[in-house]
């Protein structure tokens, strides 16, 4: 788990001094990291966080592809909220509304998944 963390950080700073392409990478090997951890629920938090980066590096589609890495279609609904509500909180209002919309797609997809089961 530091091991993940310090990635984070330099993931962080790469972004801030402008290294993009760099960054995409680091948080490239970090999925790769993430994917042996036991917890599910720590697993849940350490995606969301590398898809929230990821956006924030203007890898959108890359950013929704590692939430649904996500288990559970209600926790990859949630990541994906908290992914729209920093984008539009960083200004990228096409990329929050685009996020919202995938976003609102699971949910239903999740809502008619449980009727069938139910039926």
């Amino acid at each position: 788990e530091k091991k993940l963390e310090s990635m984070r950080h330099i993931t962080d700073e790469l972004e801030s001094a402008g290294n993009l392409a760099q960054a995409n990478h680091v948080l490239a090997e970090t999925l790769d990291t993430v994917r042996l951890v036991q917890s599910q629920k720590e697993q849940t938090r350490l995606l969301s966080s590398i898809a929230i980066a990821l956006a924030r590096t203007g890898s959108i589609e890359q950013a929704l592809d590692t939430v649904k890495i996500i288990s559970g279609s209600s926790a990859q609904a949630r990541a994906m909220m908290y992914l729209a509500r920093d984008l539009a909180k960083a200004g990228k209002m096409e990329q929050a509304n685009h996020v919202f919309r995938v976003a609102s797609d699971t949910v239903r997809s999740t809502k008619n998944e449980t009727k069938k089961e139910l039926f």
